[in-house]
């Protein structure tokens, strides 16, 4: 199967949704059951991406899930740049997302059990974190994004 640009993004190939969350200029992170397992990872929210299902719909739906936020808890939430990446899948599209909230405690779920907020500068810290944790997190920093208001549209609101 050859791959194919359609829009800037990679068809035949894996489509991700990694959520950078923002509290107060840190990022928050995931971890997995077993800290001690070979393969346990420090990450940021992330999950196949719905097909038919708009991105920030997916987005908020993982952040449910994941950390018990819902809308109502974010300042902001929008899409940030697509990466190509490599996981031990193989090649996907990483569709990242940048979520901010004014909430600081976290209900880890879909199978974490503990979360942290890091300063960007000390993500390198967590060993045995996800291979695109770093890029996805300075690309979405990187960016230019304006402070927006969240969409409540029908799929979204909690």
């Amino acid at each position: 199967m050859s791959d194919v640009a359609v829009d800037g993004v990679l068809e035949g190939v894996r489509q991700l949704v990694a959520v950078t969350l923002l509290w107060r200029g840190r990022v928050g992170l995931l971890q997995p059951p077993a800290p001690d397992a070979p393969g346990c990872r420090w990450t940021c929210p992330s999950t196949d991406l719905v097909p038919g299902e708009e991105l920030l719909v997916t987005a908020a739906h993982l952040l449910r899930r994941t950390t018990g936020l819902a809308v109502p808890d974010l300042v902001r939430m929008q899409p940030g740049p697509v990466l190509p990446v490599v996981d031990a899948s193989g090649p996907a599209a990483l569709h990242t997302v940048v979520a901010e909230t004014h909430r600081r405690r976290l209900v880890p779920g879909d199978g974490h059990v503990a979360h942290r907020w890091v300063r960007p500068d000390r993500l390198a810290r967590f060993d045995g974190q996800a291979a695109w944790l770093r890029r996805a997190v300075a690309a979405v920093l990187a960016e230019d994004l304006q402070t927006c208001e969240v969409a409540t549209g029908a799929g979204i609101a909690s």
